[in-house]
């Protein structure tokens, strides 16, 4: 869990003087708005009045589709950058050059950067590839150098694999395109504070200059660093319930350790008797303990080498927000060596003192004897404390999983299993119009819905219930214009007349789209059901005209749309995409056919495990353009569940953690418990020889392991509800009090503590009286 802690949280980003590093974005608090991506006029203005930042640096993700004809054709995903984007981040070419500001220009950004990986991959590391002409977006680009293998976030756990400069000439400038991220770079001595101070002069003085579409907005500065790290709650939860564990486990030691000096106390009082002082005697037990401890965080840091592997490959990178990647180095090592000496104080401390306080004369008339209980009451002690922690995490845990399942098998008004997805690109030099586009898609759905096996088929812009989602401001025809800063808003989805039927979508009222609205002039929309109510009434919706203002920025995620007014024809059922949280966004569905995307997700309903029609569908594809590859194959139920992946792996890393949790305190209930029958063998016997039936022994026994446990699940389930109160601002859907949860964890641990004690209690009531006292 430190590794993690330690990629995520402390590791800095691997940048050039990364703490001078920042992220740009703007807010409109007056709409309620979510921080934002700058707009690109906007950008502009910044760059040029502020005082602040030795450097400003934009970028767009986009896809690129590699098409040689001597290579199979594949999609990658990349960047788009402005010249200072590497010098901004420290990053020098290993060969050829990078971008310079000329090649911001158009006609003049037909050049690309690869990435170490892509072309040690595509290329074999051939040195000579600089200055060579590839075939990207099927248009010719020379590649103007190759990059060292540097650090970079990744988009959907994917690398970065090409860099393309970004030009946006003065003409495609727009105030209402929030589609750049933007970094800057601190001048020397600039504090953040300053920083934000400058950016809001120049905010309000946009404002003033451009009201209809700058009032309200704000601009935030943060530091990098603090951003790549907006999930340290959630770490600091996980390794706080890891430190629960090692806990648990420095309980079952330290009680072993008892047991271990009581054994011993006759050994103990012929060292004192020959000389040696408690201090000699503290010593060797704490050498023990810190012996102890090292080989166990040795073994440990093996153990979380495989481990650290594993989470790389299964943890992604979208989970965390993190650039590093997971593995254990020296801070780890110092942190093992650190928590291992931390741990032998713990378990070892307490016996080592134990076994040095008494009295030699009196130990040494006792010595011979066995002992009855030996510091019982600390034994009682340690197991209420382990089961306590094993009940918070087993409840924090259930919990967790809980809510996750309850997000994830929650119904969405659709049907999204045997759904195939699949991301299809169309570059402008292969389909210039919309209407170039729409014969492409209709010819792959002619084909794909031919396939035997498949219900259905349809495309969207971007599949639903995913993590991707954008909207768009528009307005309603009759109505006043919205004033400056309180726009109407909505999400869209670009889709086929099939989306319905693909998805099993209801339809409240009205029509579907029909071929004739092909026509662009004919523009209409379909709506959700929160759309209707929130702006109409659900039957008043059905007739009234609106109209989007989708930005003119060649963003791809932005439909080729002229903005002409749609009529609403149909309303649909909500699909229910941001979870139990009630108030779902309204959408508003466009047809594809008057307003084209550039990106497009094929929807396949198949009569079986959706990933068997994969290659059939790729080939289907490759029927209608051999150069289009098939990119993020995955099913609809996979897209479904990476939307809650965070909270997915923290549950599952918190329910390892109870599972530990839970097997360290049946092991140190049974060890303790085992310890306490053999040390109590000659009361057991001395009671069943003057008349104890072996249900008393048992009752005995059972009352000696149930009592601290019991008060244990009781102290656990408090520690619970405060835990629970901290679950229900990482957890979606923990907002309410579980009583499965608690109910379920108590009797599990309860029933671990009966099970614990089978092996101890079988060993009491099978005392042979007579041969103990024979013994004695």
């Amino acid at each position: 869990m430190f590794s993690v802690v330690n990629a995520v949280l402390l590791r800095p980003i691997p940048w050039e003087n990364p703490d001078r590093l920042v992220l740009l974005r703007e807010v409109n608090r007056q709409q309620g708005e979510d921080f934002i991506n700058p707009s690109t006029a906007n950008y502009f203005d910044w760059r040029e009045q502020n005082h602040v930042f030795e450097r400003m640096a934009h970028f767009r993700f986009v896809y690129f589709n590699f098409s040689d004809n001597q290579r199979v054709p594949e999609r990658v995903q990349g960047f788009r950058v402005s010249a200072d984007f590497f010098p901004l981040i420290g990053v020098k070419p290993a060969l050829g050059r990078i971008f310079v500001a000329e090649d911001e220009q158009l006609g003049r950004d037909r050049i690309v950067l690869l990435s170490n990986g892509f072309w040690r991959r595509r290329y074999g590391a051939d040195p000579a590839i600089v200055g060579r002409t590839i075939t990207v977006e099927g248009e010719p680009y020379t590649v103007a150098g190759v990059l060292p293998d540097f650090t970079m976030f990744r988009v959907l756990d994917r690398e970065i694999e090409i860099y393309a400069p970004l030009a946006i000439p003065a003409s495609a400038r727009s105030r209402e395109d929030h589609s750049l991220v933007v970094y800057g770079r601190l001048r020397p001595g600039v504090s953040i504070e300053r920083a934000q101070s400058e950016m809001a002069i120049i905010a309000a003085r946009l404002s003033k200059a451009y009201p209809e579409t700058n009032t309200g907005w704000s601009i935030i500065v943060t530091q990098l660093a603090a951003y790549t790290t907006h999930e340290r709650s959630t770490l600091q939860a996980l390794l706080a319930a890891a430190g629960f564990v090692l806990l648990i486990a420095c309980a079952n030691v330290s009680s072993l350790m008892l047991a271990r000096s009581v054994s011993r106390n006759k050994e103990q009082a012929i060292r004192m008797a020959l000389g040696a002082g408690r201090l000699r005697i503290i010593q060797e037990v704490l050498a023990e303990s810190v012996t102890l401890a090292l080989a166990g965080g040795a073994l440990g840091v093996l153990l979380a080498s495989c481990a650290a592997v594993v989470l790389e490959r299964y943890v992604s990178y979208i989970e965390l927000a993190r650039m590093n990647s997971f593995r254990v180095d020296l801070p780890v090592l110092g942190f093992t060596v650190v928590m291992s000496l931390l741990a032998s104080l713990l378990f070892g401390l307490g016996p080592a003192i134990r076994s040095s306080r008494f009295e030699v004369n009196d130990l040494m008339a006792r010595a011979g004897g066995r002992g009855a209980t030996a510091r019982r009451d600390l034994g009682d002690l340690l197991i209420l404390s382990e089961v306590a922690l094993a009940t918070m995490l087993l409840i924090g845990a259930a919990i967790a999983a809980r809510s996750t399942l309850r997000l994830l098998r929650m119904d969405r008004n659709l049907d999204s299993h045997n759904v195939l997805t699949a991301q299809l690109w169309m570059p402008p030099s292969r389909y210039a119009s919309g209407a170039a586009e729409q014969q492409f898609l209709d010819e792959v759905l002619v084909r794909v819905r031919s396939l035997p096996g498949a219900a259905a088929a349809s495309v969207v812009n971007i599949p639903p219930l995913g993590i991707l989602g954008t909207g768009v401001n528009f307005e309603i025809e009759g109505r006043p214009a919205p004033t400056p800063g309180e726009a109407l808003g909505a999400r869209f989805q670009i889709i086929d007349p099939d989306y319905f039927k693909t998805l099993r979508l209801p339809l409240i009222a009205g029509r579907a789209f029909e071929p004739g609205d092909a026509d662009e002039s004919r523009g209409v929309a379909i709506v959700s059901q929160t759309f209707a109510q929130r702006f109409f009434t659900v039957q008043d919706a059905i007739g009234q005209r609106i109209r989007p203002h989708f930005p003119q920025s060649g963003a791809y995620w932005y439909p080729l749309s002229s903005n002409r007014p749609l009529r609403i024809i149909r309303v649909a059922r909500d699909t229910r995409e941001d979870g139990i949280k009630d108030g779902d966004p309204p959408q508003m569905y466009l047809s594809y056919a008057q307003n084209p995307s550039r990106m497009m997700y094929l929807l396949v309903r198949t009569q079986g495990p959706p990933l068997e029609w994969a290659p059939a569908v790729r080939r289907a594809i490759q029927e209608v353009d051999r150069d289009e590859p098939l990119f993020d194959v995955k099913t609809l139920d996979e897209i479904t569940a990476q939307s809650f992946s965070r909270q997915s792996a923290f549950g599952a890393m918190l329910s390892a953690a109870a599972g530990l949790a839970v097997l360290l305190a049946a092991t140190g209930i049974h060890g303790l418990l085992a310890w306490s029958v053999s040390r109590r063998a000659r009361e057991i016997g001395i009671r069943m020889a003057i008349g104890a039936a072996r249900s008393d022994v048992a009752r005995l026994v059972l009352r000696q392991a149930l009592q601290p446990a019991l008060a244990g699940v009781s102290v656990g389930i408090a520690g619970a509800v405060v835990l629970g109160a901290i679950l229900r601002t990482l957890v979606v859907g923990a907002d309410r009090f579980d009583a499965v949860a608690f109910a379920g964890s108590a009797v599990i641990l309860t029933l671990v503590a009966i099970v614990a004690t089978f092996t101890p209690l079988l060993q009491a009531v099978r005392v042979d009286p007579n041969t103990v006292l024979r013994m004695e």
